[in-house]
């Protein structure tokens, strides 16, 4: 499915938190040899297609960027710490394109893109 199908947008504004796109091929490394994840088999693009993983709000984005057991606070609406603010300064906006294929989620807010090279 792309972008454009899922929200109906010409363009859309998302977060990520290392603040550059990677391929295919280097995100499944991250996620199975790094971070130990399970990564989906079914998806069926090139190695070499650019991904990268986003959230559609900054505020989701900064919990990639903390420790796991912040996540609740992070999400329960609280006021942003001093630090949680300058961290979020790290958080990079990226911009989406209609065309962009939405791979998977997280089911934590997070959304991994592929660049539509079609």
């Amino acid at each position: 499915m792309t972008l454009g199908e899922l929200i109906g947008k010409k363009k859309l504004e998302a977060f990520n938190s290392h603040g550059h796109w990677s391929t295919l091929r280097g995100i499944r490394k991250l996620e199975k040899e790094e971070r130990e994840n399970i990564f989906p088999t079914l998806i069926k693009y090139p190695d070499d297609t650019p991904a990268i993983w986003v959230c559609l709000s900054a505020r989701k984005a900064l919990r990639y960027l903390e420790a796991a057991d912040q996540w609740d606070r992070l999400t329960s609406g609280s006021p942003l710490t001093r630090e949680d603010k300058e961290t979020i300064r790290d958080i990079s906006q990226v911009e989406l394109l209609p065309s962009d294929i939405v791979a998977c989620t997280d089911f934590d807010d997070g959304y991994l893109i592929l660049r539509n090279r079609r």
